[in-house]
């Protein structure tokens, strides 16, 4: 029931054209909670059942160079919004992400494919409701704008799709289908 684009922490992908970033070393980014989204959908009801999570942090530490990551992303399951309150109510449930019980939601990798020096897939895992699985996200987007008055930012946008029966979350199967599209949306800031 999720479906999550990454676009990395700090929602809000950069829109003005922008270098790759060049880094020596892997520098670290935080995200940046008023520009990163992470954000659902699944087919139900004949439709497009659309939320995302408000409450994002973490961080990324990316090499090019070396082609090595750290990424540690942290979602407060409470934070979820959907479509309409009706879906968000079934969302919120025990039949889904149990937000009572099962608070956080994280995603961690430590293996990033890079292309020409940009991060292209993301290779990690998802917990959920107390269940981890393995994720890949395909990134599609990943660009850094260097200043010389603030940090550097870099934005990211990824994406998975994934069966939400695999977390536990089988109620509604007539209802709706398994699959859950992802999507992160997120910008960092450069730790100094």
């Amino acid at each position: 029931m999720l479906n999550w684009r990454m676009t990395w922490i700090g929602a809000a992908a950069a829109t003005a054209l922008v270098q790759p970033c060049q880094q020596a070393d892997a520098a670290e980014f935080v995200l940046d909670p008023q520009h990163t989204k992470v954000e659902f959908e699944m087919r139900a009801l004949g439709g497009a059942q659309r939320g995302e999570f408000t409450d994002v942090s973490g961080t990324v530490a990316l090499d090019p160079r070396t082609e090595s990551a750290q990424i540690d992303i942290h979602i407060d399951a409470r934070s979820v919004e959907a479509s309409n309150s009706a879906v968000e109510k079934v969302v919120r449930s025990r039949s889904m992400l149990d937000v009572n019980a099962h608070k956080d939601i994280a995603y961690r990798a430590d293996r990033v494919l890079f292309a020409d020096g940009s991060p292209k897939e993301i290779v990690g895992e998802l917990t959920l409701r107390g269940v981890t699985q393995r994720i890949v996200l395909a990134v599609s987007r990943y660009e850094c704008t260097p200043s010389d008055d603030e940090p550097e930012r870099c934005s990211m946008i990824a994406a998975a799709t994934f069966k939400r029966s695999a977390f536990g979350m089988t109620s509604y199967r007539m209802l709706a289908q398994d699959e859950v599209h992802l999507a992160i949306r997120a910008q960092g800031v450069r730790a100094f």
